[in-house]
């Protein structure tokens, strides 16, 4: 991979996050406060897995933050974000 290709899809969540959280602001709510959770469904497990490795690959302390316990879970700029299979 080149170094413009790893600076492009560097801290995507990151970007998805800041976005999330603005949209969620200017709606009035207050993502801190538990109040706003998004949830990324998928079809199977396969897909569950692959979100959870980029979840885990994209994962940049700075704005981030998750638990051992959940891998389906990270928090992006304050916003809580879970990966689930669809039923």
């Amino acid at each position: 991979m080149s170094d413009n290709a790893a600076v492009t899809t560097s801290n995507t969540l990151s970007k998805v996050g800041a976005h999330l959280r603005w949209l969620i602001e200017k709606s009035g709510v207050n993502p801190e406060n538990g109040s706003a959770i998004i949830t990324i469904g998928v079809r199977n497990n396969e897909d569950q897995s692959r979100m959870i490795a980029t979840l885990l690959r994209e994962y940049d302390a700075n704005h981030m933050q998750r638990t051992d316990t959940d891998s389906t879970y990270v928090r992006v700029h304050g916003v809580p974000i879970f990966v689930v299979v669809s039923k």
